[in-house]
Parts: structure tokens; sequence; C-alpha cells
């Protein structure tokens, strides 16, 4: 430690400045009764204002921090961000479907049973195409049963088989001829087994059928005088149509066309 420093240590703290005396006040010296008269009226006012009720002090929260005010307004809290102006406000533009909407809305009532007219033109081009569907549908559900019908009673291929007296080879009640009618694939043929004898057989050709299901086609018999001569005839049915074999009565056979006895 240098002397100096040794001074300095061991020097004494300084003293503080003695406080500056207050000097009396002086009563202000009144030379004239106005003034004094004035005087007093000053002391009347002031006195007057300190005691006065002051104004009702209001406490709000606002921004976080109380703030008591002598009037109700709220302080706004300050903004940071600059105030832009206000945009103008813009219509929204409404939709092309409300618009339409509108427009159907806006039509006059005169217009509207015109819509009318046409949802029952409508209406009845529907039902007619219903009821065209089903008749369709019923005609190839009544076709396709009768199919059926058919496979359940001549089988395939159609057959159709009959006894009658024809008078061929001493037919009687008791030994009648058998009848046989077949569509094989559209040809048409008719079997007669003269009393029942297979070795007095005869076969008839028919027509030649054409055109589509031609193998389904039922083909029968029947036995009637149909040229008034006394003797029975054959006549074949062919699903709507018909031809006929006619008996001449003495040569025990069949034939196409119409001959003498």
């Amino acid at each position: 430690m240098t002397r100096s420093d040794a001074r300095s240590f061991h020097q004494p703290p300084p003293r503080h400045a003695a406080p500056a005396r207050r000097q009396p006040v002086q009563a202000p010296v009144i030379d004239d009764e106005e003034e004094m008269f004035d005087l007093f009226e000053d002391e009347d006012e002031q006195e007057a204002a300190t005691t006065a009720e002051p104004e009702p002090l209001v406490l709000s929260y606002w921004n976080n921090r109380f703030a008591t005010r002598h009037t109700g307004e709220l302080p706004r809290a300050a903004s940071s961000a600059p105030q832009t102006a206000a945009r103008p406000h813009t219509p929204r533009p409404r939709p092309v479907q409300e618009e339409q909407d509108d427009d159907r809305q806006a039509l006059p009532v005169a217009h509207r049973p015109a819509r009318r007219r046409r949802s029952g033109v409508l209406y009845t081009l529907a039902g007619m195409l219903s009821m065209a569907g089903l008749v369709v549908g019923l005609n190839s559900l009544g076709a396709w049963w009768q199919g059926v019908q058919d496979d359940w009673h001549y089988g395939m291929p159609r057959t159709y088989q009959m006894d009658a007296v024809v008078g061929h080879h001493h037919d009687s009640a008791a030994h009648p001829t058998h009848l046989i009618a077949l569509n094989l694939d559209g040809h048409v043929e008719v079997i007669e087994l003269a009393a029942g004898d297979p070795s007095a057989a005869r076969v008839y050709p028919g027509p030649l059928l054409t055109g589509p299901h031609k193998d389904e086609v039922v083909v029968t018999l029947s036995i009637a005088d149909v040229d008034h001569d006394g003797t029975p005839d054959l006549i074949v049915h062919v699903g709507e149509s018909e031809f006929v074999l006619y008996n001449n009565g003495h040569d025990d056979q069949f034939h196409s066309t119409q001959t003498s006895k």
C-alpha cells in the first residue's frame, strides 16, 4: 500500500453540508381595507374549491390493467397496426342457379299449365310404352308356355298317333288301322299300318316346313268324309294349316289328290 493510499484511507469522511435555514414567511402588508376584503374573498374561494366534492371515479378494466377515469368511457387500446381505410362493400355475385330459380319464379302463371300439359303427354307415352312392353312380355310368356305344353304332349320330334277304321285290308274295330304323324326337323310324314299289320305299312310324305322353330311345329290327324263319297278321308293338320289325303275305297291307300272310284 502506498502512502497516498494510506492517507486516503485514514482521511475522515467529509461532513454533510448543513441544511439551509427556512426563512420565516412574512405576512403580507395590507395598506387598504379593500385589499384586505379581496384577500379574504380569495381565501374563501380557495377553501370552497378544496372542499368541493370530487367527480366520481370510474374503475374500469381494459387491456389487462385497471384504469381510473372521471368519465364513463373505456380507454381504447392502442393498436400497433396502421389503420387502413375501410373497404367499400361490394355485393356478392349471385350464383347462376339462383338467377335461374328467380327467372322460373318470375314466369307468369299463364305459362305454367304448358309444363303440366307436357308432363301429361310424357306420362301418357310412358304408360303406352309400358303397356306395349307388358303385351310383348305376356305374348312371349304365352309362347314359351305353349312350347312347354307341346313338349309334354307331343315330345321331340313332334309325334301324333291315332287308331281308325278306314276300310283298308279289312280293318275293323277289333283290328283298326294305326296312323302316325311325324315332324322330323321340318319334314312332315304320315305312316299307315293297315289293320295294325306292319307288313302293310305305307308312308305318305307331307309338305316341307321352313322358318325358325320349324321342328317344333305340331302335326295332328283327323278322319272325315271331305269329298262326301261315303269313305273316310284323312286330314293332316300342320300347325295352323292342313291338307287332305283322299280315300277312294278300292285300292287300300290314301291319295294326295281326289280320284274317281
